[in-house]
């Protein structure tokens, strides 16, 4: 059906998505379906899309660490409003002193993917409470990690508008997804289309129907 629908846009003049989007409506509009099918009261879905101003970004972090190892990976992940895909970053972390601190350089590393992609109003979320809680308070002086939330407090000053918030970790799927991949990988980007591994997590995040 979507296929039909972008064949009939096209015959009319119009613009339709790329096939890296598409494929993602797809998958979100299947999953549309299937969860309707099965909404019941225990399968209430936990990783809502937050309410967001149209004019707005948002962007998610998270980190990957490997047990009894101080290295790991972050990952870093844009979209707009709806959802849609603008762009991904992965990194490798290594000699980071503790969890806090791995948080705190996965959001730094997203902060300035923001600033390369030129955006200006956005919404910067993350699953870990410590490092937001402390960037609210303009706090964390007494932390190992305070000189690089420090660091992240300055980038923040480059945005026009700027909101923090936690998320729950099933609501940070796909930064966690990207920060996996950035730990077994060479640091990576993304613009416009995504890579293949999160197109499926993207689709869910997107997805309509509230259980």
């Amino acid at each position: 059906w979507y296929l039909w629908w972008q064949r009939r846009q096209f015959v009319h003049g119009e613009t339709i998505q790329n096939p890296q989007r598409t494929a993602m409506e797809i998958q979100a509009v299947t999953l549309n379906f299937v969860h309707a099918a099965g909404k019941t009261r225990s399968s209430r879905r936990m990783n809502k899309w937050p309410v967001v101003l149209a004019n707005q970004q948002v962007l998610n972090v998270d980190v990957s660490l490997y047990v009894g190892e101080n290295s790991g990976g972050c990952g870093a992940i844009v979209r707009d409003n709806r959802g849609n895909f603008i762009g991904a970053t992965t990194a490798k972390l290594t000699r980071v002193a503790d969890v806090v601190c791995a948080e705190a350089a996965a959001l730094r590393e997203g902060l300035k993917f923001l600033q390369s992609l030129a955006c200006n109003n956005v919404i910067v979320r993350s699953d870990n409470i410590i490092v937001i809680d402390a960037m609210k308070e303009n706090d964390g002086q007494g932390m190992v990690a305070a000189p690089v939330l420090e660091e992240c407090r300055t980038l923040l000053q480059d945005f026009g508008r700027v909101s923090i918030e936690h998320c729950n970790r099933e609501s940070n799927i796909v930064a966690h997804e990207l920060a996996s991949w950035g730990g077994a990988n060479t640091p990576s980007l993304w613009v416009d289309a995504p890579p293949d591994f999160i197109v499926k997590f993207l689709a869910d995040d997107v997805n309509l129907i509230d259980q």
